[in-house]
C-alpha cells in the first residue's frame, strides 16, 4: 500500500515516469492489485501525453478481470468506463463501444442514472468518430474510382481560375511553375456532373486539400517537392506540359544581371533557405553549371557576396511574368529568400525607425511595426483593464421533495454592456443529506430549463466544520434542544453569477459598445472547475456554511457534451448548448428528494469569499524522509497585476546531534526547488529531557518569498495562473523522533497576494 501511495504522490506532483518506475517495482515484487493496475494505466497515459498510449490498455484489461472477481458493481462500472474512454481516444471504436455498453449496463444496475447518461454521451462520440472514418473511406473509394487508376487529377476547393482557399491557390501556382499546360481539376465544394450530390461534404471530413492524384495514388506532400522533381513526376504520369523553352522563368526581370548558376542558386535558397552548401554545390554540378563554385565553402562565400544585390532586387519589387511582385506573390509564405538575405524593406515598413527585429528579446515579442503584441483573449493579461461585477440571489422551499425556484439578472442589456466570461456558482447548506443509502439528495438543478450534470448530489460538510450530516449534532448547530421535526425551509442556496466588463464605464454595469462575446474555453470545449474544497470560515458556532454544488460554470458559451479527464475518472459537463443570451436573465431551480425531512436552516448564512487573495494550508507527513505536499488557492483573475508573497512556518524538531543530518532537504514551489538543506536546529524532546518545558517552536522557513520573482521562473507562474500553487517539502531520513501528534514534519503555508489596485488605494490615502 505504501508503494501505491508513493506512486500516487509522484503522479499528483507531475512525475509520471517516477510513478511508472515505482509501480513496476511493485509489479515485480508482489504484483499489482486492481487499484495498482488502474494507477499504472493512468501513469502511462499521463507520461505519453494527451494522445495516450496502447501500453495502458493491458492494465485496464487486468483491472477489468480483477473487478469481475468481486461484487462491487460500482467499481466494475468505473473500470469499464475508464477502459472504454481509453479505447475511444486510441480510435479502437468497436472495442470502445463494447466496453462502454458494459459500463452503461453496470451503471443502470448500480442505480446511477447520471453515470449511465454520461456513458451515453461517450457512445455518441464513438458513433460520430465511426461516421468520420466512414466518410474518409468514402472519399478514398470515390477518388480511386474517379481517377480510374491512371488519370492525373487535382482535387481542390474551387476551380483553377478561382480557388476558394489559400492552399488551393498555392497548389495551382505550384503546378503552373512546374510547367503544367492542362490538367483535370475537380471542385469538391459543390455538386456537379463530376461530383454527385451529397459528396460535396467530403471536403469537410478532415482531408487535406488540394490533393494531387497521379497513377491512381495520392502524391504525399507534393507541394513541398522541388519544381524539377514535380515536373518529372507529372511528365511520367502523362500530364500535358509546356516545353522548357515555352516556360518563361518565374523570376523574369529578377534574373537580370545574374549568371545562370546564380539564378539556379537563388531558386534553391528560395526553396530551402541558406545553408547546406555542400548539397547545393553538388546539385549545381549535377545540373551542368560548370562555372558554379565546386565546394560548399566556396558557394557560401559566393552567396554572401551575392545576397546584398538580391536584397536590393527584392526591395525594388520588380513585376514577374505571372503579374505578381514579391509582396503580392501567392506563394510568398513559402519563399526563404527574405530570411536568407536579412530583413527586406517591404511596403508595410515605416520610412523611419529601426527594424522591428531590433527590439526583440524573445520570440514573437514584437510585431513588424515594433509594437508589443496584444494579448489574446485566452491570456489573463487581456482582462487587466476589466473589472468584475457580481450578482447574487437566494432560493428556498419548504416541504420534503419540494422544488425551489429563483431568477437572477446577470446584466441588464447586452447592448449597453460588454460582457465576457460570465460564470455561475451554486452553493447550498449541508442539511439533511447524510443518508448512507443515497436517498437524501438534491435530485437535479436546472439553469434556464437546461439540466446541469449534478444529479443526485448530497452535499456534506467536511469533518469538524458546521453541517448536518447526522441528527446528533443538530443541537450544537441551532444552539438549543431539538425535537423530531419536518423540513420547513429547504437548504437555502446562494447563487453567484459573475460578469466581467471593461473599467472606466459610466457605472459599474454598463459599457456603450455592444459585444456578444463568448466565454473562455479550453481545447475540450468547456472549463469546469472541479476543485471543490470549502474555503470559508464561520463568524460564530451558530452559522451554517455554504458548500459548492456548481462552481465557475461558463454561461454565454456554446456548451457541448464534452468530457474532462481526471486520471482514471471522468466528469460530464452540462448537457446543454448555451445557458444565457443577451437579455442576461437566469432562471435557476432545484429539487430535493422526499427523504430530506429534517435539520432545516434556521441560522444565518456565511457566504464563501468570492475573490480570494490569500490562503493558508496545513502540511504534514509521518515517516522519516517523507514528503508533505499542500495546495494554496487564490483567485486567478488578473493575476498578472498582483504581487504574491509566500510564507511558511514549520513546527520542527531538528537538532543534528551525534553527527546525524536532520534537515529539511528541499522546498519546491510549483515543481521548482527554491531552497535546500535548511537547519531549524531544535529538538523539543531533548530540551524537555534536560529539564526545560517541552515546546514546539515555530521556525520560519520562508518569509515573504516572492513566488513570482525571477528565481522561481515560469513553472510557478504557470501553476499560480490557474489559481493554484503547489508546495512540497521533504525531510531527511534521520528525522525520526519527537513528532507532533505522530507527524515528524508539521507546519503551515500562507500565501498572500496584493493587487496593484490595493497599492494605489493605499497611496491615495497617504497623499496629503
Amino acid at each position: 500500500m505504501d508503494g501505491l501511495l508513493s506512486a500516487q504522490r509522484f503522479l499528483s506532483e507531475g512525475h509520471a515516469q517516477a510513478a511508472v518506475d515505482c509501480l513496476e517495482k511493485i509489479s515485480q515484487s508482489s504484483g499489482l492489485d486492481l487499484d495498482g493496475h488502474l494507477l499504472m494505466a493512468e501513469a502511462l497515459w499521463t507520461q505519453a501525453g494527451p494522445g495516450g498510449t496502447e501500453a495502458a490498455l493491458p492494465h485496464y484489461e487486468e483491472a477489468s478481470a480483477l473487478a469481475g472477481q468481486g461484487n462491487d458493481v460500482s467499481k466494475k462500472a468505473t473500470v469499464s468506463l475508464g477502459h472504454g474512454f481509453a479505447l475511444l481516444q486510441l480510435k479502437h471504436f468497436s472495442r470502445a463501444r463494447q466496453e462502454l455498453l458494459i459500463a452503461r449496463s453496470l451503471a443502470e444496475e448500480d442505480g446511477n442514472p447520471a453515470a449511465a447518461q454520461f456513458v451515453d454521451s461517450l457512445l455518441r462520440n464513438v458513433e460520430a468518430a465511426q461516421t468520420d472514418d466512414a466518410a474518409k473511406s468514402t472519399w478514398l473509394a470515390f477518388a480511386d474510382a474517379y481517377t480510374d487508376g491512371t488519370k492525373p487529377v487535382l482535387f481542390m476547393r474551387g476551380s483553377a481560375k478561382e480557388p476558394l482557399d489559400a492552399a488551393g491557390a498555392h497548389g495551382v501556382e505550384k503546378l503552373r511553375a512546374a510547367g503544367v499546360k492542362a490538367m483535370k481539376v475537380v471542385d469538391l465544394s459543390e455538386a456537379g456532373p463530376e461530383l454527385p450530390g451529397g459528396l460535396q461534404t467530403l471536403a469537410d471530413v478532415g482531408i487535406e486539400l488540394p490533393q494531387l492524384y497521379l497513377k491512381g495514388a495520392s502524391v504525399e506532400r507534393w507541394m513541398d517537392l522541388e519544381a524539377s522533381e514535380l515536373r518529372r513526376r507529372l511528365l511520367d504520369s502523362g500530364v500535358s506540359m509546356k516545353d522548357p523553352a515555352e516556360s518563361e522563368p518565374c523570376h523574369g526581370a529578377f534574373s537580370d544581371g545574374l549568371a545562370d548558376w546564380e539564378v539556379a542558386l537563388v531558386e534553391m535558397v528560395s526553396v530551402s533557405g541558406a545553408g547546406d552548401w555542400d548539397n547545393k554545390a553538388r546539385s549545381l554540378a549535377e545540373k551542368g553549371f560548370q562555372n558554379a563554385p565546386a565546394t560548399g565553402t566556396a558557394l557560401e562565400k559566393a552567396w554572401q557576396e551575392l545576397s546584398p544585390s538580391i536584397k536590393v532586387k527584392l526591395e525594388s519589387q520588380p513585376e514577374m511574368p505571372c503579374g505578381h511582385s514579391c509582396s503580392t506573390c501567392p506563394t510568398k509564405h513559402d519563399c526563404q529568400l527574405h530570411d536568407a538575405v536579412g530583413h527586406v524593406r517591404d511596403i508595410e515598413d515605416r520610412e523611419d525607425g529601426k527594424e522591428a527585429a531590433w527590439f526583440d528579446t524573445a520570440v514573437n515579442q514584437y510585431d513588424w511595426f515594433g509594437r508589443p503584441r496584444a494579448p489574446t483573449p485566452e491570456s489573463p493579461k487581456f482582462y487587466v483593464e476589466w473589472s468584475r461585477v457580481s450578482r447574487t440571489a437566494d432560493l428556498s422551499c419548504g416541504p420534503p421533495g419540494c422544488v425551489a425556484e429563483t431568477s437572477l439578472k446577470v446584466f441588464e442589456n447586452a447592448s449597453e454592456m460588454e460582457y465576457k466570461m460570465c460564470q455561475l456558482s451554486v452553493m447550498v447548506h449541508a442539511t439533511d443529506f447524510d443518508d448512507q443509502y443515497g436517498r437524501e439528495k438534491i435530485e437535479w438543478i436546472l439553469i434556464n430549463n437546461k439540466e446541469a450534470a449534478v444529479r443526485d448530489f448530497a452535499p456534506q460538510a467536511p469533518k469538524g466544520l458546521p453541517g448536518c450530516e447526522t441528527n446528533d449534532n443538530m443541537a450544537d448547530l441551532h444552539g438549543s434542544d431539538v425535537t423530531e421535526q419536518k423540513l420547513s425551509n429547504l437548504s437555502k442556496s446562494s447563487l453567484l453569477a459573475l460578469a466581467s466588463k471593461p473599467a472606466g464605464s459610466p457605472d459599474a454595469t454598463k459599457k456603450q459598445v455592444p459585444n456578444k462575446a463568448t466565454s473562455h474555453q479550453t481545447d475540450a470545449g468547456l472549463k469546469l472547475n472541479v476543485f471543490w474544497q470549502q474555503r470559508c470560515k464561520s463568524n460564530s458556532s451558530r452559522e451554517l456554511l455554504l458548500y459548492p454544488i456548481i462552481r465557475d460554470l461558463p454561461l454565454e458559451a456554446s456548451v457541448h457534451d464534452d468530457v474532462l479527464s481526471l486520471g482514471s475518472f471522468f466528469v460530464a459537463t452540462v448537457v446543454a448548448k448555451g445557458l444565457i443570451d443577451e437579455t442576461g436573465e437566469l432562471k435557476i431551480s432545484g429539487k430535493i428528494s422526499a427523504a430530506v425531512d429534517e435539520c432545516p436552516v434556521t441560522v444565518s448564512t456565511t457566504v464563501t469569499q468570492i475573490f480570494k487573495t490569500s490562503d493558508s494550508q496545513h502540511f504534514s507527513c509521518e515517516e522519516p524522509g517523507c514528503t508533505a505536499t499542500t495546495v494554496l488557492v487564490v483567485d486567478d483573475f488578473n493575476l498578472t497585476s498582483r504581487k504574491c508573497k509566500l510564507t511558511m512556518i514549520n513546527e520542527t524538531d531538528f537538532d543534528e546531534q551525534d553527527g546525524t543530518t536532520e534537515r529539511v532537504e528541499w522546498i519546491k514551489v510549483g515543481g521548482s526547488t527554491i531552497t535546500e538543506s535548511l537547519k531549524p536546529g531544535k529538538n523539543p524532546c531533548q530540551e524537555a529531557a534536560s529539564g526545560k518545558p517541552r515546546e514546539y517552536v515555530n521556525f520560519t522557513i520562508l518569509d515573504g518569498k516572492d513566488v513570482e520573482g525571477s528565481k522561481l521562473a515560469a513553472d510557478v507562474a504557470d501553476k499560480i495562473a490557474d489559481g493554484m500553487l503547489f508546495v512540497s517539502l521533504k525531510i531527511s531520513d534521520m528525522v525520526d523522533e519527537c513528532s507532533v501528534d505522530g507527524r515528524l514534519l508539521d507546519g503551515q503555508a500562507d500565501l498572500s497576494c496584493v493587487t496593484f489596485a490595493d497599492v494605489c488605494r493605499a497611496l491615495t490615502k497617504l497623499t496629503p
